[in-house]
């Protein structure tokens, strides 16, 4: 996609409302710290982490550090820009009377499975915790290599096609709440296939990433609006390297061309 056309996407409805809230949420996040240091108040979030690190929790300390309102403002930040297709396919599915209530549905889908994956997610951290001895930077550094691994299966693939599929909504009764519900957590299914290193670096890092929240955003809606691909292993960043390379020698090319005709 050209700059122009991810230009005209911003602008559009319901993309650029759900850019606003993520932004805002961010910056909260982001001024979270200083406003809580100011007044004396412990930042949510901040002192679970360390005690996370400094010390070995029980399941259900670690369940608790999941489903806390850090949790669901850092999804909201992160992960409510990419949802715009499917908040504009409920809007329309559904009778004028029914889309808020569709809407409200497809979230609390969205976020019910997005938080048994945090819980997971805490859960593997603290077994990398048990292992490496508290190390942050081993932990860090697993990470990235299930980042570098998860990049070249073909099931990053598999859920980057499938995420755009529609599903079928039934918009009269209750079962229109059910099956906007159902979406909420399919489409939460596919996003976690597609971005849960991305949110694992987030969740484990906290206050440290915070700044690098929109970038990690950007990328996901990135690769979210690629065209499909085989579903197939490959390695990891080589078609963006080929491009760039491709377009840094179009580049020098040109520019040889240019000054020979000058001369």
């Amino acid at each position: 996609m050209k700059l122009q056309a991810y230009l005209s996407i911003v602008k559009r409805p319901p993309f650029s409302i759900l850019l606003g809230v993520g932004l805002f949420v961010w910056l909260f996040l982001l001024l979270q710290p200083i406003f809580m240091t100011q007044f004396n108040m412990p930042v949510e979030g901040h002192l679970h982490h360390h005690a996370h690190v400094q010390q070995s929790n029980s399941l259900w300390s670690v369940i608790v550090q999941a489903i806390n309102i850090h949790w669901f403002l850092m999804l909201i930040a992160m992960m409510f820009p990419l949802l715009s297709d499917s908040v504009l396919f409920i809007w329309r599915k559904n009778f004028p009377r029914k889309r808020y209530l569709g809407l409200i549905s497809f979230f609390l889908g969205y976020m019910f499975f997005w938080t048994l994956t945090g819980i997971g997610l805490l859960v593997a951290t603290e077994i990398l915790n048990n292992f490496f001895n508290h190390s942050k930077e081993l932990i860090l550094g697993s990470i990235f290599v299930a980042l570098l691994f998860w990049q070249a299966t073909p099931w990053k693939q598999v859920s980057l096609n499938r995420c755009h599929i529609p599903p079928i909504i039934n918009p009269f009764g209750f079962q229109s709440v059910i099956d906007c519900f159902n979406y909420g957590s399919k489409k939460a299914f596919y996003c976690v296939g597609m971005c849960w290193p991305l949110m694992w670096i987030s969740l484990f890092t906290m206050q440290q990433t915070m700044y690098f929240m929109p970038l990690f955003t950007f990328i996901m809606y990135f690769e979210q609006s690629l065209p499909w691909k085989p579903e197939q292993w490959r390695i990891p960043y080589l078609g963006l390297l080929q491009k760039f390379y491709k377009h840094s020698t179009d580049k020098n090319k040109t520019a040889l061309s240019t000054h020979f005709r000058v001369s």
